[in-house]
């Protein structure tokens, strides 16, 4: 069964450093608990001079008491902007982009040890092939959001493809009644492994349906809800509970648990958005993650005074400018009901480096990949306001593979952009995504 430890206190800090393999953490260091941030006040001042550099996080981590066959996989919810993992001293794995989740197995170093040392060297400077390359917000540096420590079975849900959560669920409204399409992706299952489904009533926890199946790397499942209870946004954002196990001989080897809202929509070109077939104006605000003194290095409880100001001033909407941003928020407005504008940092400026490309790319594959369960997201915003820089030679070309990967994962939702004020309305760029914004 999967345990997760918190791992947010504890750790040494040591700006402007570098690990390298005599590296121990010295009086030079400040003890601090997560999250941090190394600019929450020069980067608030409005100078743009704040620091641009590197940082080293350290800390000991000791075996969980779990079975012998567990792996162990280390898992960051947000480290800006490069990160660099390492243990023991040796280097393990890199993420290049500061605002999606990343995790790294370190199973065989558990293997003859009982306690390790895990260092995480952190860089906010500018890099080309790392998106944003400018923009009007703080590149706040630091591990600004949770790490925890994921024990769980060899065979299990597999979520160490893009950090997503080894279960994808949608759904479709039949008459009065919906169908919820469950694929569940697993990871070495056995010719007797099960995956089962149920699903509860999200107030009363009522059982409202439940399925089998054998597991495969790929398994499918879809189940029919009666009188099905629909998400209607800030009106009625009910949601669904699931409860997707992979079970083994009666035994539960991993769990992941969904919240589903049931609800369709569409954009009509004169009319605007409708929700289940009801028009709802879309009223709302950009939310960006910082706040001051603390920077991007926020609580929950942080995020959850900005859902509360933005629901105070009777928004519908909310559009997450400009980068992915913690899972807690969009759990909250999937709870409160909030229609979701979601996007990656590819803003202000093209480089024309192509592994600056690459990295836009995958940071799409990140943001979808690990928010595909939030129904509250009806749109993917693949760039904003690009053009500030100017319509650099091959933008267009990026833009268009951007909006096809997007369809080639998710063709439940909608793309969309937001253009800068000076892009002519009949810019070849108003006619990638499928709606648009100034």
């Amino acid at each position: 069964m999967r345990v997760i430890d918190d791992l947010n206190n504890g750790w040494f800090f040591k700006k402007n450093a570098e690990v390298n393999d005599t590296l121990v953490a010295d009086e030079s260091f400040a003890m601090i608990n997560l999250p941090h941030t190394y600019n929450g006040f020069d980067g608030q001042d409005g100078g743009n001079d704040y620091y641009k550099g590197k940082a080293v996080y350290i800390k000991k981590l000791i075996r969980p008491l779990v079975s012998p066959e567990s792996d162990f996989i280390l898992n960051f919810e947000g480290v800006n902007s490069v990160a660099r993992i390492y243990i023991d001293g040796e280097f393990v794995q890199e993420h290049r982009g500061g605002y999606s989740r990343f995790r790294v197995n370190i199973t065989r170093f558990f293997e003859k040890k009982d306690a390790l040392m895990l260092a995480v060297e952190v860089d906010n400077a500018n890099h080309s092939d790392v998106y944003p390359q400018m923009a009007d917000f703080t590149f706040y540096g630091g591990i600004y959001r949770n790490v925890s420590l994921i024990s769980l079975p060899k065979t299990r849900f597999d979520i160490e493809y893009y950090a997503g959560s080894g279960v994808a669920v949608t759904s479709k409204i039949d008459g009065e009644d919906a169908i919820i399409e469950i694929t569940a992706y697993v990871k070495d299952p056995l010719e007797s492994d099960m995956v089962m489904v149920e699903v509860r009533d999200g107030d009363s926890y009522e059982d409202v349906g439940f399925v089998v199946a054998p597991a495969k790397k790929i398994t499918k499942l879809s189940l029919k809800i009666d009188d099905a209870h629909l998400w209607n946004g800030v009106e009625d954002p009910f949601l669904y509970k699931l409860s997707v196990k992979l079970v083994r001989h009666n035994e539960v080897l991993d769990n992941v648990e969904v919240n589903h809202g049931i609800r369709e929509y569409y954009v009509d070109p004169d009319k605007g958005f409708f929700l289940n077939g009801k028009s709802v104006p879309l009223r709302g605000v950009s939310r960006h993650q910082d706040r001051l003194g603390k920077g991007n290095a926020l609580e929950e409880l942080d995020h959850f005074d900005d859902l509360d100001l933005i629901m105070d001033i009777g928004a519908n909407s909310v559009r997450l400018a400009h980068y992915q941003q913690d899972d807690y928020f969009y759990e909250l407005c999937d709870r409160y009901g909030l229609v979701v504008w979601a996007e990656i940092p590819f803003i202000s400026r093209m480089n024309k480096d192509p592994k600056a490309h690459e990295n836009a790319m995958e940071q799409m594959k990140e943001l979808i990949y690990q928010n595909y369960n939030h129904s509250s997201i009806c749109f993917w915003g693949i760039s904003n306001e690009i053009t500030i820089a100017g319509d650099i030679p091959g933008l267009t070309e990026n833009l268009r593979e951007l909006d096809e990967l997007v369809k080639s994962i998710d063709k439940t939702r909608l793309t969309t952009m937001a253009q800068v004020s000076m892009l002519p309305m009949d810019s070849e760029h108003n006619q990638i995504t499928d709606i648009l914004a100034y």
